[in-house]
């Protein structure tokens, strides 16, 4: 039983963490293809994150 709860919360992290990177490569890619538009917008989105703001969306629309 602790042995397939262990397996349960093991496989649930690396799912989260592949979550993770796919949303930051997906941020990156975003701010790499603005930042090419000349579209800059990286400090509003920062403060938003900053004051504490839990909305995973990196554009700043």
């Amino acid at each position: 039983m602790q042995a397939q709860l262990e397996q349960e919360l093991a496989e649930h992290k690396q799912e989260q963490a592949k979550e993770e990177q796919a949303y930051y490569t997906a941020w990156a890619q975003d701010a790499e293809a603005a930042w090419e538009k000349g579209l800059v917008f990286y400090q509003p989105v920062i403060q938003a994150h900053s004051i504490g703001s839990d909305e995973r969306t990196p554009r700043g629309l």
